[in-house]
Parts: C-alpha cells; sequence; structure tokens
C-alpha cells in the first residue's frame, strides 16, 4: 500500500509541475506523506514482529506403524514399538524444560530410528502375508524363518527405546541446568529475616 501510494504521489508531481506555474502541487505532497507514514509504520511492525518470541513447540504424536494382524510374528514388538514412542514423545517435553539439549538429542534419535523400525514392521506385515498365501510351500518356511529374524531386530530396537526412557527418567531427577527453587528463594527469605530482625530491635529501643 506505501508503495502504491508513493507512486501515485510521484505521478501527481510530474502532472501538476507540468499543469502550474505556481509551484505547489497540493494533493501530490498529501501522497507521499501518506507513503512515508506507511513505510514507517510498516518497518514498526516488522520490527516487533522480529522481537517476538518464537511460537512453544508442539511435539506431534508419532504416527502408528503400518497394522499387523495380532496373530502375526512380530506383532507384539510392533505394538511395543508404538508403546514406547508414544512414552517417549511424552517425556521429551519435560526434559526439555530442564536440559534442552538433552530433548534435542533424544528427538533426533527418535527421528533417525523410528523410520527403520517402522520399516521392519512393514517387512513383517508383508512376510505374513506370504505365510498365509502361501501356506504348506517352502515360500511359507522362508518367509516364517525371515519374520522370525525380523523380529529379534525389532526385538532390539524396543529394547533400545526402553534404554533411553530409562536413562530420560533419570535424567528428570537431575539437577537443573538453571537456578534452582532454593537458590533463586534463599536470598529473599533471608532479606526478610534481616527486615524482621531490625523491626523487633526498633520496637524494643
Amino acid at each position: 500500500m506505501a508503495g502504491v501510494a508513493g507512486t501515485l504521489g510521484v505521478l501527481d508531481i510530474i502532472i501538476e509541475s507540468t499543469a502550474s506555474t505556481s509551484g505547489v502541487y497540493g494533493p501530490a505532497w498529501v501522497w507521499v506523506a501518506l507513503a512515508a507514514g506507511g513505510g514507517v509504520v510498516a518497518a514498526v511492525a516488522r520490527r516487533k514482529r522480529a522481537q517476538l518470541p518464537p511460537a512453544p513447540r508442539v511435539d506431534a504424536i508419532p504416527s502408528a506403524p503400518t497394522a499387523i494382524p495380532a496373530h502375526a510374528i512380530g506383532a507384539e514388538q510392533a505394538q511395543r514399538l508404538t508403546s514406547l514412542r508414544l512414552q517417549l514423545a511424552q517425556v521429551i517435553p519435560a526434559i526439555e524444560r530442564l536440559h534442552p539439549d538433552a530433548a534435542a538429542d533424544l528427538r533426533r534419535a527418535d527421528l533417525e530410528a523410528a523410520p527403520q523400525l517402522h520399516a521392519l514392521v512393514d517387512r513383517l506385515v508383508v512376510l505374513h502375508g506370504i505365510r498365509i498365501e502361501m501356506a504348506g510351500t517352502q515360500a511359507e518356511a522362508a518367509a516364517t524363518s525371515a519374520a522370525v529374524e525380523v523380529r529379534e531386530r525389532l526385538t532390539t530396537g524396543c529394547a533400545t527405546y526402553e534404554r533411553l526412557i530409562a536413562a530420560s527418567a533419570t535424567m528428570l531427577a537431575a539437577p537443573d541446568i538453571a537456578r534452582g527453587t532454593d537458590e533463586v528463594l534463599a536470598p529473599a527469605l533471608e532479606g526478610l529475616t534481616a527486615y524482621t530482625h531490625g523491626l523487633k530491635r526498633a520496637a524494643n529501643s
């Protein structure tokens, strides 16, 4: 809007300068003033927006892996993976309030590990389909053996998530990087005590 007003103002000046001999251009200067005022307002608004604190981070709930039949090989581990990731998603915000760097590491670890583990669940779904569709064949035997192997790898991944959550729980008991509550309140408490003592001495004198 400021740019449009400025352009119109310049055009008015040119037009009036060719039509007027007095050198007083009237409305043209109004357009220029409006353009200058609009530019100042826009600059102040941009500066205020830049000074605003960033919006609080909201952690998305981890997406569930591909649905796997309850009787398929590895179904229990797949469900366990989902539960563990949901638990970690609840832990990370609490960690972030105490140790932002540690919370960032947890997020990064989850984002790197989760796709690989979800891919294992996808393989289990495919292998389960082979076992069902080709029962009694060599393909079924091979799919069963492969599913058992994939399940073990998924079990290892779940165990790693469990250790990660256990370490996070331990970290929640660690001292805060910032000043503790006692450290913040103690000086105020000491000041009030001294003030009260001074009042008593003044009253007894």
